[in-house]
């Protein structure tokens, strides 16, 4: 695992235990896609007709590119955009 950033510290010792391996940080795919429909799902229920990928990015806390992926995914199973 790679491990970015900094840190400035004079009486804190961090110590960081990785698997080894190659780590995943992304969410499977499947997971995601229901994640994604439910949120819709969910905002049309409380009457919001329209909401933005980034919204829905931003709610899930994944990356915008993968939110935009599951709704081609979905738009291909016949959901409508929002």
């Amino acid at each position: 695992a790679t491990i970015v950033g900094t840190s400035v510290s004079t009486s804190t010792t961090v110590k960081v235990i990785a698997p080894k391996g190659n780590v995943s940080v992304l969410p499977d795919s499947k997971k995601l896609l229901d994640a994604v429909y439910g949120h819709i799902q969910a905002v049309r229920a409380l009457g919001k007709e329209k909401i933005t990928t980034y919204e829905i990015a931003k709610a899930l806390s994944v990356p915008h590119h993968l939110v935009v992926e599951s709704v081609k995914k979905l738009e291909d199973k016949g959901v409508r955009p929002v």
